[in-house]
């Protein structure tokens, strides 16, 4: 499964509301890293592009605060 913002254009699309929007209506049958994978990882396999990210670089990723545009970070360790 992927998840986007294919919306013909009726609102400008928001990654973030469409997450939050599909956490809202699965009531927890969906988790968030599943989100995640549908919104990142899947979309770029499935269009058979360069999915991996190289060992010598910290995984994580960037939201950015929708007013302030101040980044809130995310981040997983992994060992």
């Amino acid at each position: 499964l992927m998840l986007g913002t294919d919306n013909a254009m009726i609102n400008p699309p928001n990654m973030i509301d469409e997450i939050k929007y599909l956490l809202k209506i699965s009531k927890g049958a969906v988790i968030l890293e599943e989100i995640l994978k549908m919104s990142t990882y899947m979309p770029r396999k499935i269009l058979k592009q360069k999915h991996d990210i190289p060992k010598n670089l910290e995984k994580g990723f960037v939201v950015l605060d929708k007013k302030t545009l101040k980044p809130l970070t995310v981040t997983e360790k992994l060992g």
